[in-house]
């Protein structure tokens, strides 16, 4: 984490002084969650505000993340919500997934130009893979499915119709059985990649997300069922425009001076903290008295 080549030793004095006297103006504690939410890194988080003599009644929780456990999230939130009067979210980057469901728990969120939620989808180990996926790549697998095969029976019955001009020929019924065995023959290779049990996996998944978020913030369960199901990819973004009509009172307004000052001059220190998740985990304090920030 060193400072940006431009900045001398002056602005970089005057940056560490900002932005030490944030948590005493704003009565917050300043935490930046810079991570995959798992309930290691939860568990690092919850240990260090228990550590934390100096505790203030707000916290202010800085989140980068492309997400993670549902259960993890919802368990931080509940801690956060009983532990402080205020919990305030600043999304400046990438909030995804059980990032957004995390969101869904705070009494405020605020997004700059940079931030972006997703769509509370999750994310479930491949078959024979080490790597995670979104749910709704099955989803929008069977949504395709159920969109075609209708296209594909008419087509295929038209074609069958224009070899009996005089509709006589070969009966209706017949047609149609015709029809709906080449439709079934051209859809059974991709049905055949759909593992009945795999399904039931992520529906599942799906329905514990929906849960937590219900139990999070019961006024918005209409937020909720959109975020579930209306957004095709596990990327799609929800800028700040997009997030005010969706949680409503949780987003009131919009990012203040103050508040950009905080994300313009903590960039300066370390580009990724704020918008891509790096590892770190900690109080605002603790980035600023970090060695390699420090010596720059």
């Amino acid at each position: 984490m060193l400072l940006k080549e431009n900045t001398n030793l002056k602005e970089k004095e005057e940056l560490q002084k900002y932005l030490q006297q944030i948590p005493e103006q704003w009565d917050s504690d300043i935490f930046i969650f810079s991570h995959e939410i798992f309930h290691g890194s939860v568990n690092y988080l919850i240990q260090e505000i228990k550590n934390n003599f100096n505790k203030r009644n707000n916290i202010s929780l800085l989140l980068t993340t492309n997400g993670g456990e549902p259960d993890a999230a919802f368990r931080m939130a509940k801690f956060l919500k009983k532990e402080y009067n205020k919990f305030t979210i600043f999304v400046f980057g990438y909030c995804k997934s059980s990032g957004t469901l995390l969101a869904l728990g705070a009494n405020e969120i605020v997004m700059s130009d940079f931030g972006e939620l997703g769509p509370l989808d999750t994310q479930v180990a491949k078959e024979g893979d080490l790597r995670r996926e979104s749910g709704l790549n099955l989803k929008q697998s069977l949504k395709l499915i159920r969109e075609e095969v209708p296209k594909i029976f008419k087509d295929c019955l038209l074609a069958i119709l224009d070899l009996d001009p005089d509709k006589s020929t070969i009966p209706l019924k017949v047609m149609e059985d015709i029809a709906a065995s080449i439709a079934g023959s051209l859809l059974q290779p991709i049905l055949t990649q759909i593992d009945p049990a795999r399904l039931g996996e992520i529906d599942r998944a799906t329905t514990i997300a929906m849960k937590y978020g219900e139990r999070l913030n019961p006024t918005q369960i209409k937020a909720i069922e959109t975020l579930t199901s209306n957004y095709p990819s596990h990327s799609f973004v929800i800028d700040y425009d997009e997030a005010s009509k969706l949680f409503g009172d949780c987003i009131k307004r919009p990012i203040t001076e103050a508040e950009k000052n905080l994300e313009r001059y903590l960039e300066k220190y370390e580009f990724d903290i704020m918008r891509n998740p790096s590892g770190f985990i900690g109080t605002l304090e603790e980035l600023l008295t970090k060695d390699s920030i420090a010596e720059g």
